[in-house]
């Protein structure tokens, strides 16, 4: 049997094993490639000034964001002794470019299926990959940030902590936690339209409930689990920590994090997988 005809029996298609995750991704790579390219074009095309607006948004917004946070409500991080806002403002880059991949995600996920209803009716178009290939898209964007990031930590700190190598350790479950919230969001959003609506709307709660513009030993003791409880948190505390301290997270608790990225990450997918035989009905 080929894989034409495997992929076009609807009982297996739907299947929610992990393994059939991977290896779709896997037989699909090529494809998932020309998808994250053909994003990240779409993004700029018609703009005069093109991909520079990827390295301008994070600037301008870091430059706004400094200007409120730094200098007239004089919250302090890790340069508290010297008062130092260009500290602030490395601290706030490297949060703001954490919370971005997830606010981009679910602010774009409810549209990524809707607005792609010409392929939804392609029996043979592996529709799941169209959120992997927003994600792509979205970590084109996080890398410009990180490398503006680096550069200027680099000439502030004189040089990067050894301890930077572990960033990619920390982010992996980060973008399966990410992908899951993705692919759930983007298949019920099918059905619940106003979910859309919904998204824009937590996205600013997680913004001001995760600590990017404040650190967490800022916060009351009373309230201090409420913001805990946000996914992001943790990613976002734990980069500051590898960067600016030097200190990377116990591998148990890491452990504890990849297990609820991945599982997230999978229980998303699966939802996807089932919900996906209806999208032809409604759309």
């Amino acid at each position: 049997m080929t894989d034409r005809d495997d992929r076009a029996k609807p009982n297996q298609t739907d299947s929610i094993s992990p393994f059939r995750m991977v290896k779709s991704f896997w037989r699909h790579r090529d494809l998932l490639w020309q998808l994250v390219q053909r994003q990240v074009k779409i993004s700029y095309s018609g703009s005069f000034l093109g991909i520079f607006w990827a390295l301008a948004r994070p600037l301008l917004l870091l430059g706004v964001y400094t200007f409120v946070f730094g200098s007239i409500f004089r919250v302090r991080f890790y340069g508290a002794q010297s008062g130092g806002t260009i500290e602030f403002a490395l601290v706030l880059l490297v949060g703001l470019s954490i919370f971005t991949i997830f606010a981009d995600m679910l602010g774009r996920s409810p549209a990524l299926i809707v607005g792609n209803a010409n392929l939804v009716k392609k029996v043979v178009f592996p529709l799941d990959l169209l959120i992997v290939a927003e994600l792509g898209a979205v970590l084109f964007h996080f890398a410009l940030s990180m490398a503006v990031f680096l550069v200027f930590f680099a000439l502030y700190r004189g040089g990067v902590p050894l301890a930077a190598l572990v960033a990619p350790v920390i982010l992996i479950p980060f973008l399966g936690l990410t992908l899951g919230v993705a692919w759930f969001v983007s298949a019920t959003a099918v059905f619940f339209r106003d979910i859309g609506q919904m998204t824009g709307i937590l996205i600013s709660v997680l913004m001001f409930m995760c600590p990017i513009f404040f650190p967490i030993s800022a916060v009351p003791e009373a309230v201090r689990g409420l913001i805990s409880l946000n996914p992001i948190s943790y990613y976002v505390e734990t980069m500051r920590e590898l960067f600016f301290s030097g200190i990377t997270p116990a591998p148990a608790e890491l452990f504890v994090h990849y297990l609820i990225g991945f599982t997230v990450m999978w229980l998303g997918w699966a939802w996807f997988q089932v919900t996906r035989r209806g999208f032809a009905d409604v759309l």
